[in-house]
């Protein structure tokens, strides 16, 4: 039931324009919910969030870099090389695809699965480092094996349905291996409060040091 479950949601990605692949330029774009790296700088200087980050010359400079990156790297249509490799980390498993282009790694995006929740990363690169990742995951409201059956057995009112998901975002943005600004779907942003961006960047790069240790240069 599980597996048919998952294959189920990985259908509806697909046909809903979240699935990676040849059409990664269009997903991307619209998947990061990211017109330009700019678009946070500007929300970040909002009179809600003033008091938390006031972006300067150099965050502008800085952002202005991974906007152009960015857009670079979603315009590549023809790949030189993919590779796809699966993940473990969650129940429902997972894959990884690296996208190469001249033999050099631009773009990592994964995919995790769990019985409450997906979680979708996507890390763009810079000179051989990385720059920005953005990563949304899905809470789901009931188990995904948690069927009108499950709901009845249990004198519930609600069985699993993908579209009452709860849904967050976060974007985060580094410069020479150090994450200097998070955005989250919340509103809210952070440059360095009470060590979170030391915690995060930590967490992040941990991740990503795993995942290219799944795969060499080819």
């Amino acid at each position: 039931m599980r597996t048919i479950l998952r294959y189920t949601l990985v259908f509806f990605f697909s046909v809903s324009g979240l699935s990676c692949g040849k059409n990664e330029k269009n997903n991307s774009s619209k998947e990061s919910g990211l017109n330009s790296p700019y678009t946070d700088t500007q929300k970040a200087r909002s009179k809600r969030q003033r008091s938390e980050f006031k972006a300067t010359d150099l965050d502008i400079a800085r952002l202005k870099v991974i906007r152009e990156n960015y857009r670079r790297i979603n315009s590549i249509t023809n790949w030189s090389g993919i590779k796809v490799e699966e993940l473990l980390e969650t129940t429902e498993g997972g894959e990884a695809s690296f996208y190469y282009q001249k033999g050099n790694l631009e773009k990592i995006t994964t995919r995790n699965y769990g019985e409450t929740f997906q979680l979708i990363t996507e890390y763009f690169l810079l000179k051989k480092q990385l720059c920005f990742v953005y990563e949304k995951s899905f809470q789901y409201n009931r188990p995904m094996y948690y069927d009108i059956a499950a709901m009845k057995e249990n004198n519930d009112t609600e069985a699993f349905d993908f579209e009452k998901s709860k849904v967050t975002e976060s974007r985060s943005y580094f410069e020479n291996g150090q994450l200097f600004l998070q955005t989250r779907s919340t509103g809210s942003s952070s440059s360095d409060k009470h060590n979170s961006l030391k915690n995060e960047q930590q967490r992040i790069l941990s991740d990503f040091k795993m995942l290219l240790g799944k795969v060499k240069q080819p």
